[in-house]
């Protein structure tokens, strides 16, 4: 969902028409992410184990070190080849605040919307923002005796939004009171209903898929509601469908869609490069077909045969990073630790993370994705 917003958007700036089928749902799936990421913080602490340490550093060791590499890559093409990007522009406050997860006015795209406002050097990165704040946080509520810490980190974030409601803040505060929160607490519910007794039956699972899935379509063509209503909540029920259903009856494993689960965080911090790359490399294939091409390419046939040609793009080469970047690295810091956490190839969730969680998977994966 997330590669193929961005898709979209890499077509209707180059061809200046819409890729056809409405991109703006693309942006959803940081809604289904930020639900996984509930989900997946509170399933492998349920058992009351794991201290704010333990936690923290699981969360940092899965997620900071390809987000730095990449991020100060693309820093230093900022600086070397400013005439390559038409978005990023180096800012050294702006570059120390994105390593460190702080939102920071972006020095070179401005937009009305505060959460894509605020975006990092990667600027997809505004969602690690959030999941950065959402995981101190859940590491302070893991001091909380089990029986209160349900109650305690939901009621959290649900007082968290009435205020920013309330009390109409601004900048960071604003952005850090943000409704979208409250699908963090989605997850967090997922969690508590899957680690309990309670089982649905198949057909219910199916239906809350199918029926989330439905709601996210007819929400995103034509209503007009908040972000929590109509993405968040059919992201939840997509989310609560698939894990009750998998705890119900299992799931054949299939490896081509673990792969892409385990790849999905690669995946999703490489696709804005290669989208980009495979946007010029699109335009100039075209180019040499023949004079009158530039013009005849922007059709909607042609748009899709774009879609097709980006996503393998996006896909090979963040399935390429994944086994030859972050698996090393996965895999450095699971000899580095003293209970084995990381595991590499078995990656619990990334960012469009379709991979359940499993007894050996320390990371969350992150987001997700991009400015909605």
């Amino acid at each position: 969902m997330v590669v193929y917003f961005h898709i979209a958007y890499q077509w209707s700036r180059a061809s200046g028409h819409p890729i056809g089928f409405p991109a703006s749902l693309g942006s959803a799936g940081v809604d289904v992410f930020f639900v996984i990421s509930g989900l997946i913080m509170w399933i492998p602490t349920a058992g009351g184990r794991m201290g704010p340490s333990e936690f923290m550093t699981k969360r940092i060791t899965r997620i900071v070190p390809i987000y730095w590499l990449l991020t100060l890559l693309l820093t230093a093409v900022a600086v070397a080849r400013p005439d390559l990007l038409s978005t990023t522009k180096f800012d050294p406050a702006h570059l120390i605040a994105s390593l460190l997860f702080v939102p920071w006015q972006h020095p070179n795209y401005a937009v009305d919307n505060p959460m894509a406002s605020f975006a990092p050097v990667i600027i997809p990165g505004w969602t690690l923002n959030y999941e950065m704040a959402f995981y101190l946080l859940f590491a302070l509520f893991l001091l909380v005796p089990m029986r209160q810490r349900f109650i305690s980190v939901t009621s959290t974030l649900v007082l968290v939004v009435l205020a920013g409601y309330l009390l109409e803040p601004g900048g960071r505060l604003k952005l850090y009171s943000d409704p979208i929160i409250l699908e963090f607490c989605f997850g967090i519910v997922i969690g508590r209903i899957y680690t309990s007794a309670f089982v649905v039956a198949s057909i219910v699972s199916i239906g809350l898929m199918t029926g989330g899935l439905a709601t996210l379509l007819l929400m995103g063509i034509g209503g007009d509601l908040p972000r929590i209503i109509s993405w968040g909540i059919p992201a939840a029920m997509i989310v609560a469908g698939a894990i009750l259903g998998e705890k119900n009856r299992g799931i054949r494993d299939f490896m081509p869609l673990r792969l892409l689960g385990d790849a999905s965080y690669s995946l999703y911090l490489t696709h804005v490069f290669t989208l980009t790359a495979a946007t010029k490399v699109w335009m100039f294939a075209m180019s040499r077909l023949h004079p009158g091409a530039l013009t005849g390419m922007f059709g909607s046939a042609n748009g899709i045969f774009f879609a097709a040609f980006s996503f393998v793009a996006a896909i090979a080469a963040g399935v390429a990073f994944y086994k030859w970047v972050e698996a090393p690295i996965i895999g450095y810091f699971r000899k580095k630790g003293r209970n084995g956490a990381f595991v590499a190839g078995r990656s619990a969730g990334g960012p469009g993370t379709g991979v359940a969680p499993t007894r050996d998977s320390g990371p969350d994966g992150a987001p997700p994705v991009v400015p909605p």
